[in-house]
């Protein structure tokens, strides 16, 4: 996780992000040539997009995005990721943005494109639909959120068959990472 300006100034990374990409903190803060997130993004291309979201984020016309991209790190590797950038605060004067970075690995990669085909089928869908339908959906799914969460998962389930399962493992391991198992006398911690 890292606390970033618009600009490119990294004012903080945590000890995890540090290690991914090879730089410390010094390195970002210094006063002369700081490395900043610009320096980092492999693509050009991508940059652009990133500081259009982030313009909009500082705005206020939103409050977060998320972005793949890739990373050089230190030792020169493209290291392939998923950033969410989070506007602090969320409402009234721009601080900063917090960003949190999913390294994406062959599994994760293959997860992201079920979601990118996930998204592309409901789109599809929706532009068939007439638009004050959609209009009333997303007032309902206003008022009943939890509902709209359900409908949301039998949607993926549908769209993505026998996938599902193991795309919403996928998912969660990029959210919250690889999980720990410990094993003590025998039995890990999950069995006890």
């Amino acid at each position: 996780m890292l606390a970033t300006t618009a600009d490119g100034s990294v004012l903080w990374c945590n000890g995890a992000f540090e290690s991914f990409i090879g730089y410390t903190i010094p390195e970002f803060i210094r006063e002369k040539n700081p490395i900043t997130w610009h320096d980092l993004t492999v693509d050009r291309g991508d940059l652009a997009a990133d500081l259009q979201l982030a313009q909009s984020v500082q705005e206020g016309h939103r409050v977060e995005y998320m972005l793949t991209k890739q990373y050089r790190a230190k030792d020169g590797e493209a290291k392939d990721v998923i950033i969410h950038v989070l506007r602090n605060p969320l409402a009234g004067d721009f601080e900063c943005f917090f960003v949190t970075v999913h390294p994406l690995d062959a599994g994760n990669r293959f997860a992201y494109g079920e979601i990118l085909n996930g998204i592309g089928s409901l789109k599809s869908i929706l532009t068939e639909e007439k638009a004050g339908e959609v209009t009333k959906f997303l007032d309902w799914s206003e008022r009943h959120p939890k509902r709209a969460a359900c409908l949301v998962l039998i949607v993926g389930a549908i769209l993505l068959g026998d996938r599902f399962v193991e795309t919403i493992k996928d998912i969660k391991q990029i959210v919250t990472g690889p999980s720990v198992v410990v094993e003590t006398s025998g039995q890990s911690l999950e069995d006890q």
